[in-house]
Formats: structure tokens, sequence, C-alpha cells
């Protein structure tokens, strides 16, 4: 079936030739989509003839390749765009890497995080991902399913049930 081998190849092939993870341009025309996005972000405020920011470049496209499925990584060009509006805080120098944690996905105020750590792209990762707020709330009783009912719909969230095999009686 020539076909089918033809279809498998070219998928195996696509999956080689992907193209990296996109890292988000912002700007002030895209500044929305991450003030309004349900996400957590990953940014860094750049200048593309920066040395340090060109260093920084392999490390930045390996997180985004990472985190692709998980958390949204932008950049933006201080040279191209200017200072970046006050509502992604204050910039002195650059590269500056900041994450944003939206309001919805946890209890308190929307969270601006700066980072201050090595500019590893594992370290960066795990910087990332440890912003992420674990969302995974048993549900014993009927007092836990109003809860969750309520914290779902308030923060537009999905639900989820898991019943789990394990006998009453195993500790």
């Amino acid at each position: 079936m020539p076909g089918i081998d033809q279809a498998l190849h070219q998928s195996h092939l696509d999956r080689i030739n992907a193209p990296p993870a996109p890292i988000i341009h912002l700007s002030r025309s895209t500044l929305p989509e991450l003030l309004n996005s349900p996400h957590v972000w990953l940014l860094n405020v750049c200048r593309l003839s920066c040395g340090f920011c060109q260093g920084l470049t392999p490390a930045w496209e390996a997180v985004a390749l990472r985190l692709r499925q998980e958390i949204h990584v932008a950049y933006w060009d201080a040279e191209l765009h200017g200072r970046p509006p006050a509502i992604l805080g204050e910039v002195n120098a650059t590269p500056t890497i900041r994450a944003f944690v939206p309001r919805a996905l946890f209890d308190g105020p929307a969270q601006q995080v700066d980072y201050e750590g090595d500019r590893s792209s594992a370290d960066l990762t795990h910087f990332a991902r440890a912003l992420v707020p674990d969302l995974v709330e048993p549900v014993v009783d009927g007092v836990a399913w109003a809860r969750l009912e309520e914290r779902a719909a308030t923060k537009r969230l999905p639900r989820l049930l898991l019943f789990s095999g394990r006998p009453a009686n195993a500790t």
C-alpha cells in the first residue's frame, strides 16, 4: 500500500522538519494577547543588537520549544518598539526576563515575577514551570464538589473528575 507508506513517511518528515516553537513578538498592538490571556507568559525584554540579548537567544529558543504546550514565550524588542508600557513593569536593562501569571489561575492579584537566575534553558524552564499553579482538588463529598464548582465557574476553569479503582479500605 504505497499510499499509507507515503503518508507515514511524510508524517515523519513533517515532525523532523517542524518549525521551532513560536516565540511571540509582542508589540503595542499584540499586547492584549498577553494581558487577556489565561496562560502563564515568559517575556524577554531585549534589544536585538545587544550582545547579552543575542547570547540569550539559543536558550530562549530552547525554552520556547520545551514549554510550547504549557507556557507562552515572548519577547519585546525595545529597539523597535521603545520602552515597554508600564503595565509590563519597569525595565532598567536588557535583557530583562519577567513572567506574567494571570489572576484567573490562582487566588490573588495578577503577578509579575522577575527572573534573576542563571540564563540557561534548564533554569529558565524550571522557573516558568514553577509558576504554573496546581489546580488539582480532591472531591470527597458534596461540600468539596460545591467548592470546586464555584471556583471553576468564577475562574472559568474546566472541570474534570477522575474515579480511582482503589478499594475503599486501602490506605
